[in-house]
């Protein structure tokens, strides 16, 4: 007898997207400076990065051996060309801009993003490790999009 088992990926979830952008925002959105450094393009690379622990890992100069290969839950989606739907990503923004729990503002041809006061919350055990992966992401914030775009094309070789 064989059982049937269903495997259910959360990422793709949008509640569990729009959080996890808005805890991209929260971290990323303003430098120590406060000047705003997040773009939504770059918003959604980072949370692309965030989703697949390979790209992650390849990414962070952070990692030590212990994180390598037992981290990696996912294979990546670049070979579908996931890191160019920007779509779902401006859907998340848009709700947590219309709900007030982010800001955008347009300067030159870019639009950034940065967290308002109002909290947001989302009870679960994987902010813990998104908190975590977004740390060893710092050293991806200081790249531009292209730099970043290039370093995605490299690793789908």
């Amino acid at each position: 007898m064989r059982l049937a088992t269903t495997i259910h990926d959360y990422r793709e979830e949008f509640h569990v997207k729009i959080f996890r952008i808005w805890m991209i925002i929260k971290y990323y959105g303003l430098n120590r400076n406060k000047k705003k450094q997040l773009s939504i393009e770059k918003a959604h690379l980072l949370d692309f990065i965030l989703q697949n622990d390979s790209l992650l890992m390849s990414f962070s100069d952070a990692l030590n051996k212990e994180d390598s290969e037992s981290m990696v839950l996912y294979k990546t989606n670049l070979v579908y060309g996931e890191n160019n739907n920007y779509q779902p990503s401006i859907a998340a923004i848009s709700v947590l801009n219309n709900l007030g729990y982010i800001e955008i503002e347009r300067v030159n041809e870019e639009f950034y993003c940065t967290c308002t006061d109002k909290p947001l919350t989302f009870d679960s055990e994987i902010t813990l490790l998104w908190e975590s992966k977004l740390k060893k992401l710092k050293p991806v914030i200081a790249k531009s999009v292209n730099v970043i775009n290039k370093k995605l094309s490299e690793a789908n070789l």
